[in-house]
This record gives C-alpha cells, structure tokens and sequence, in this order.
C-alpha cells in the first residue's frame, strides 16, 4: 500500500509537467492554508511482540492514511521564491499488535500518533507555474498507546494499560507543485518526525519498548491557498 501511494504521488507529479503553463506566475506576500491526505505509518517494530523459540507469533499492522490542515505566511524574496513560516496539526500512522492466541497471550496493542508542526518553509517556482519546496523545523508529537491485555511483549506479561507521551522532534518535508493560479498550487510531497526508530522489542524488560512516541513518515497530496 505505501508502494502503491508512493507511485501515485510520483505519477501525480509526472503528470503535472502535461499540463499547459499558466502565464505571469509570480511570488507574492500573504497568508496562506493547506490541506493535504495520503499514507502514513510509524517506524515501530517489524516484528510480532512476542517470540517462541525464536519464531515470531501473533500479527502485527503498521499502516494508516494521514491528513493535516495548516495555516501560514510567506513573504517575497524575489519574483520567483519565497520564504516564510507555517504552523499546522497533523493526524499520522497507527500500530496494531495482536497476541498469538495462546494462553496468557490474548491481548492487542494499538499505538496512534499525532503532531502540531512549527515549520520554516522555501518555496522555489519557474514561470510556468511548476514549483519546488522545503520545509524543515520541530514537531511537538504524541503518541497514545492503548494495551488490552494480557499481551506477552517480548516475553514479559502485560496487563491492560493506556497512556500517551509527548515529545519534541526534528521534521522535514519536500515536495514538487504546480500553481493552478497564483493563488492555488496542488502538490505532492514527502515528509518525516525523526523519533525513535526501534527494530525490535529488545527494550521490553526494561519497560521502555513502546513509552517513547516512534518515528513517522508520511506521502501526501494537498492543496494551498494564498489569500
């Protein structure tokens, strides 16, 4: 699925390059909103929570659509680039782990994240309205967890539990638009939350395994309106 959404997104942007040029395209000062969806998904472990005999048991899915809305200013540097800031809620990945059946083993864990990202942006464009951005700052990220147990998460008996983090985390994103006016671009873009990343559930005995919100990463396709 995240394949799948990324090709569109690539054959999205691929396709912007036939559409016919929209003349005296030029950078200006405003405010702006943005809305945007797509895939995303955390970076937590690959793995079922449990092992038997080294074997992996029960399932696990790290997948999920996204969405964020945001509001901004830019201002002119020149005729064709502008620089500004953004302020925006994002709605991110969730996690679902369910236990192997077995007896004291029955449980699930579902992990969900969410953020307000504080973002510098740099927009760059050509007069025929196809344009290029980056954007990079922090993100102040939660992540909820939710533990029906009993869950055995890598060999340590869980019981039922609900808890959310917060934290601080650097972010970035990039993307490639098209302005449909000068007031309206269409875009597709990719970005990322540089959390923790764990491959596994080595963290387990020492009850840090899913305390931390994980890393995100995210493929969308949006709108943004200069006022």
């Amino acid at each position: 699925m995240r394949k799948t959404f990324y090709l569109s997104s690539l054959c999205l942007g691929l396709s912007l390059f036939s559409i016919s040029s929209y003349a005296d395209v030029t950078a200006q000062n405003g405010f702006y909103i943005d809305v945007n969806g797509g895939y995303s998904g955390l970076f937590s472990p690959r793995q079922p929570t449990n092992l038997i005999n080294a074997t992996p048991v029960g399932t696990y899915k790290v997948t999920n659509t996204t969405w964020s809305s945001s509001f901004g200013y830019q201002w002119a540097l020149d005729s064709f680039s502008t620089t500004g800031w953004e302020l925006g809620y994002s709605q991110d990945g969730k996690a679902t782990y369910t236990g192997s059946g077995s007896v004291g083993d029955t449980g699930s864990l579902k992990l969900s994240a969410s953020s307000i990202d504080m973002l510098a942006t740099f927009n760059t464009m050509w007069s025929n309205g196809f344009n290029v951005f980056i954007k990079g700052g922090v993100a102040w990220q939660w992540q909820k967890a939710n533990l029906d147990g009993p869950l055995s998460i890598n060999g340590v008996s869980r019981s039922t539990d609900s808890f959310t983090n917060k934290h601080f985390a650097p972010m970035a994103e990039m993307g490639l638009g098209y302005m449909v006016t000068n007031n309206l671009n269409v875009y597709t873009s990719v970005s990322g939350i540089f959390g923790d990343s764990e491959n596994n559930w080595a963290f387990s005995n020492a009850g840090t395994d899913y305390n931390n919100p994980f890393a995100v990463y995210r493929f969308r396709i949006g709108l943004s309106y200069l006022f």
